[in-house]
């Protein structure tokens, strides 16, 4: 995989092999901030397109370290990702096959709740996902 800037998204992943379903293409350990870190300093700053809202209820939030937080939304992800708050990790796994020069991307969340969008997007969206967890896209596992 490579880093590559775009002109209409800034940098992402993009395979440089094909890759197969259901393949691991990274496990990325995180660095996580305190919810007062995050509010008072990180949320002002770059990091704020960059980090992951931690599921533990905790309002802490991760920045995944590696290539964890370079890869960017799309609505039909091709790559789901799992949250494992034992180990501190975030695994990112393919959910359909990747051919050379695609981009790897995972969802943000629904259409309605994405922060850059400047459009209305019809309601109907979050009555049919109430969470990523439905999708299958994102599962976090608390360890034991």
């Amino acid at each position: 995989m490579r880093i590559i800037s775009t002109p209409d998204k800034g940098r992402g992943v993009f395979a440089s092999q094909p890759i197969k379903i259901g393949e691991v293409v990274e496990i990325s350990p995180v660095l996580l901030f305190t919810k007062e870190e995050y509010t008072q300093h990180g949320q002002h700053t770059a990091l704020d397109d960059y980090t992951f809202v931690w599921p533990d209820r905790s309002g802490r939030m991760g920045l995944a370290m590696g290539i964890g937080s370079m890869f960017n939304h799309h609505k039909q992800p091709n790559v789901s990702y799992s949250i494992n708050t034992h180990t501190l990790t975030i695994t990112f796994k393919t959910t359909r096959h990747i051919n050379i020069n695609d981009e790897l991307c995972i969802s943000y969340g629904p259409e309605s709740k994405l922060w850059w969008r400047n459009t209305q997007v019809d309601d109907d969206e979050d009555d049919q996902v109430k969470d990523m967890s439905e999708l299958d896209l994102l599962q976090c596992d608390y360890g034991s």
